[in-house]
């Protein structure tokens, strides 16, 4: 129960990049203010409408992963993030979600994100190029 009120009162998307930006390798984002989870399941969205345009569940589940999967595959794409005194979680799980006619890339830790912990750096590693991006932090997950 905790947890649900948590969710209704602190949940949020930050959008840490105010433009969009390019995945190439690797990518290093400093969050204006410290990112923390209220959830286990916090994770970054990495929001594909450039790279995949138009497609979300309107295109229909099946043929959706598969084209992302093409574009970007979920397992060459992983994060870490780090606090100010050097300490990291990673971020080794990858999956898409999809809207109407949108989709993310979303990286989340296997082992679950620590709460009470603050986040004052964020880099992904990727072995394909992800171009003209818009990356989120989501500090929770239902």
């Amino acid at each position: 129960m905790k947890e649900l009120f948590l969710i209704l009162l602190f949940s949020e998307w930050i959008q840490l990049t105010p433009a969009p930006v390019n995945i190439e390798e690797s990518l290093s984002i400093i969050p204006v203010e410290a990112l923390s989870a209220i959830t286990a399941g916090a994770a970054l969205h990495i929001d594909l409408k450039s790279v995949a345009p138009g497609i979300g569940i309107k295109t229909g589940i099946r043929e959706a992963w598969q084209i992302l999967e093409r574009q970007v595959p979920p397992e060459r794409v992983r994060a870490h993030l780090q606090t100010s005194a050097g300490s990291q979680v990673v971020l080794d799980r990858g999956y898409f979600s999809l809207e109407d006619d949108k989709s993310w890339l979303v990286l989340t830790s296997s082992t679950g994100v620590p709460t009470g912990i603050e986040f004052t750096k964020v880099a992904i590693e990727s072995d394909v190029e992800i171009r003209d991006v818009l990356i989120y932090w989501k500090n929770c997950s239902k």
